[in-house]
């Protein structure tokens, strides 16, 4: 096999998986988010990612395990699926599942992410021991035709861009308090400002009359912005039932359009209830599901 894998080397390397990706639209489960996703610590980390290139140095495939979600990202080329790259990667996503699990000390679901109509990524889960979630992602859409709604605020909040690398540490803690989780970090945050795709004018956030950070919402548009995709936003516990998030949106709605996107795109989870009958109220409609398929590890160290 004229195939050699190598962990990741720079920023020159995502560079090269973004265009492999956005050179097969239909192939791929992300696409205008994928910077947000190749910002992570995880497509840094020379134990989490790999990418796999031919002789002559031509980028075939990349994985990463995306720690922040259990998540396993990857892609292949379509005309390199009969190089051998499919059982090398998931074997090596299997051993770092494993070796992320025994550092973990307790059992943990691993997770691969796919779509019913990707027949060769079903079939590639299956295989290695993952099996259907009951529950999964729901990606969402609304049209961006037609006048738009006007952001309609509580007064003193202040809806404005993000204040640029100054408020990376801010607005990363906002994240975190909004989602109850501490997968963001500072360092995260600053590195989607210099991603590629990156629009300031779609970084926004809602500031509460004290100044502080009340919401956010950060999206990015396809390369050929008919399409728009908002990944992520939240509000904090605290400033929830304000309508900051719906002002987020509107405005959002607002900026893309003028951008030229005629469509806007969004997921949430299928248990987060409350998350979608904000983007149905919002004029969402359910478009496609994204299948999470799991596996479950067993730690083989504990703590005694």
């Amino acid at each position: 096999m004229d195939v050699r894998m190598r962990p990741p080397a720079g920023g020159a390397d995502l560079k090269r998986i973004t265009e492999l990706v956005l050179a097969h639209p239909a192939e791929a489960l992300h696409l205008a988010d994928l910077p947000y996703r190749l910002s992570s610590p995880s497509a840094f980390s020379a134990d989490d990612t790999r990418l796999w290139e031919s002789s002559t140095g031509r980028l075939l495939a990349y994985a990463i395990i995306q720690q922040p979600w259990g998540t396993l990202d990857y892609f292949i080329r379509p005309d390199a699926r009969d190089r051998g790259i499919e059982p090398t990667l998931m074997e090596w996503a299997l051993a770092r599942f494993q070796a992320l699990t025994d550092e973990r000390q307790r059992d943990l679901d691993w997770w691969v992410d796919t779509r019913t109509d990707l027949a060769d990524h079903v079939a590639l889960a299956k295989q290695y021991g993952f099996a259907p979630n009951a529950w999964h992602l729901v990606h969402l859409e609304r049209s961006l035709q037609g006048p738009q709604p006007e952001p309609k605020l509580p007064s003193g909040f202040t809806l404005r861009p993000l204040a640029g690398a100054d408020e990376a540490p801010a607005v990363a803690a906002l994240q975190r308090a909004a989602f109850e989780s501490e997968s963001m970090t500072t360092e995260w945050r600053a590195r989607t400002l210099e991603a590629p795709g990156y629009m300031p004018v779609l970084d926004l956030v809602v500031a509460a009359p004290n100044g502080e950070l009340a919401a956010f919402c950060l999206c990015w548009m396809e390369s050929d912005f008919h399409r728009g995709v908002i990944e992520p936003t939240g509000t904090h516990p605290k400033y929830q039932r304000h309508g900051l998030g719906r002002a987020l949106l509107a405005e959002t709605f607002r900026r893309m359009q003028a951008l030229g996107a005629t469509a806007v795109g969004v997921e949430s989870y299928s248990f987060n209830s409350s998350a979608l009958s904000h983007y149905q109220s919002a004029g969402f409609h359910t478009m496609y599901r994204i299948i999470k398929y799991a596996k479950p590890f067993t730690a083989r160290w504990r703590p005694t």
